[in-house]
């Protein structure tokens, strides 16, 4: 899968993620879940190129990515390994995810 379709998908939900703080949350909230839904269905387009199979929506997963995106916006990072080294596996868990 090309990199830069997830590259581009990562960022736009990593800039709107600060969206639901403001004072139209639920219209910010509505955004950022059709921005999830086309970030999903890019992503499951250049897998389907690449002969894979479509991936599917995760609200734990959703959660950790969320998390991980106000974290950023935060600390003024961007990487998928935090400054105090907590990686997307560690998020997944902390978000409810299971070994």
């Amino acid at each position: 899968m090309p990199r830069h379709s997830i590259r581009t998908a990562l960022t736009l939900i990593a800039a709107l993620a600060c969206l639901q703080a403001g004072p139209a949350a639920s219209q910010d909230a509505d955004r950022l879940t059709e921005l999830r839904k086309a970030a999903l269905a890019r992503t499951n387009a250049s897998r389907q190129d690449a002969g894979l199979g479509s991936l599917s929506r995760s609200t734990v997963l959703d959660d950790a990515a969320q998390g991980h995106a106000e974290d950023m916006l935060r600390r003024d990072y961007f990487d998928h390994v935090s400054p105090d080294g907590t990686e997307p596996f560690d998020r997944f868990l902390d978000a409810g995810g299971s070994r």
